[in-house]
């Protein structure tokens, strides 16, 4: 049975409470600087200069490598503004991630990655649970944002619903800052 953390806090804390070298593949697409703001207090990305901004995200870079394997890969989308400059396709909030979305895909298609877990910093709406669990992998996903994680709820139950098979477990937790 595969396992599925679904983490509501801040990446931080919630990193700092997994064991090291627990996870095998990261997959996270952090908030852009002065992009979006999701209202989200203690939001990554409206930092007041390039240098603050910078230094929490090496800082959280820091805590995954420390809970990365030895054998572990890390997907990293980083600067990819075209959704939201309203000269792409508008992202709304149902809509997810599609970079983080498309690297979960991507890792499902190429069956490369051997059994273990994968962390996310950004879950968008459950993807990386929803291909981790198609893969017959465990799973934790970690965001800030409780209406991202209501989304997340409300996909991945509907999914384990419709499936009906009882070897999926999703576990939500909150992770107090």
């Amino acid at each position: 049975m595969t396992e599925h953390r679904i983490i509501e806090g801040d990446v931080l804390a919630s990193l700092r409470k997994l064991p090291d070298k627990s996870c095998q593949i990261v997959i996270t697409s952090p908030p852009y600087l002065w992009l979006r703001n999701y209202g989200v207090k203690g939001q990554i990305g409206l930092e007041k200069t390039p240098a603050e901004y910078l230094r929490i995200i090496v800082e959280i870079f820091r805590e995954l490598l420390r809970v990365l394997r030895p054998d572990g890969t890390v997907w990293l989308n980083m600067g990819d503004s075209y959704a939201g400059s309203g000269k792409g396709p508008s992202e709304s909030l149902n809509e997810g991630n599609p970079s983080a979305h498309l690297a979960a895909l991507e890792m499902g298609q190429n069956a490369i990655v051997p059994k273990g877990f994968k962390a996310g910093d950004l879950m968008g709406r459950g993807t990386v649970a929803l291909v981790s669990r198609e893969l017959g992998r465990s799973s934790i996903s970690i965001d800030l944002s409780p209406e991202y994680v209501k989304i997340a709820r409300k996909n991945l139950l509907k999914e384990q619903e419709a499936l009906d098979t009882g070897v999926v477990n999703y576990r939500f937790e909150k992770v107090p800052v």
